[in-house]
């Protein structure tokens, strides 16, 4: 979410949408966890297989790994969405979802 805001914030036109959608995320009650220990040692895993992640994205990235119900990871980011590694991890550790730009 917080690459999102950033994105509607640098759009100066898109201001109104950036209030539109945290009221979106108000009315549903919506959670976003802090990075526990486990998310920060997927991470630095993920940034020992791969140097191209950057640390930010390998956080991310760990978070929808670690999480069971992850079904999308929603991003523009190819490196992440075609990313040999995290797809590897996916299947180490059974959590397939899609990454990508689209539900």
């Amino acid at each position: 979410m917080a690459e999102i805001f950033l994105w509607l914030l640098e759009k100066s036109k898109l201001e109104d949408l950036s209030y539109k959608v945290l009221k979106v995320m108000t009315e549903l009650k919506a959670d976003f966890p802090s990075p526990k220990k486990e998310h920060y040692l997927e991470a630095v895993y993920l940034l020992e297989k791969d140097s191209y992640l950057q640390p930010h994205d390998s956080l991310i990235v760990a978070h929808a790994l670690l999480d069971g119900t992850t079904t999308h990871l929603l991003t523009f980011d190819r490196n992440l969405t075609t990313n040999r590694e995290i797809t590897n991890r996916m299947i180490e550790l059974g959590n397939r979802f899609k990454i990508g730009s689209e539900l």
